[in-house]
């Protein structure tokens, strides 16, 4: 019961749109942003809901990070080894037990953020979604706050692709 009410409250926070949210953003990320929503969300709608559903996730939220870390690319690469549409790291996949789950295939990657999210909100306690969603950003390292410029940005960049999810 207390996972159905935190999946709620925190859908229903990172679902609300911010008054001057958009204004906010960085202009050319938002472009980006609201060009491949649409896209996305004809494609994997029901995956977020259902990998949401299982993990007492935020679709929402989900597809936040999602368009935050690729606008959905299944192909991204970072620097620090992170790969696919949920930019996931073989160590979290390794954390969660589920090594050999193709990064580049993004309904598996989503269902795998998903459970990744629910062990960082279980083993670290975070309660709002930023925390969370910045410690999923970090690789589990809760060191970056959202008072920093790289957090505020994050944040900003997850509840604008979260409100896009609606």
């Amino acid at each position: 019961m207390k996972k159905a009410i935190l999946f709620l409250v925190s859908f229903v926070f990172v679902s609300t749109a911010h008054a001057g949210l958009a204004d906010q953003v960085d202009q050319g990320w938002k472009r980006t942003a609201d060009r491949q929503a649409a896209m996305m969300l004809a494609k994997y709608r029901d995956v977020f809901i259902g990998a949401g559903w299982r993990y007492h996730i935020s679709p929402s939220m989900l597809f936040g990070i999602m368009m935050t870390e690729s606008h959905g690319d299944s192909r991204a690469l970072s620097h620090a080894g992170a790969k696919g549409c949920m930019q996931l790291k073989q160590e979290a996949l390794d954390d969660i037990g589920k090594s050999g789950v193709d990064r580049t295939d993004c309904v598996a990657s989503i269902y795998a953020a998903a459970a990744y999210l629910a062990l960082l909100r279980e083993r670290h306690g975070y309660q709002s979604p930023e925390e969370l969603a910045m410690a999923y950003a970090k690789g589990g390292n809760g060191s970056r706050k959202i008072s920093d410029p790289y957090g505020h940005s994050y944040a900003l960049r997850m509840r604008y692709g979260a409100v896009l999810f609606h």
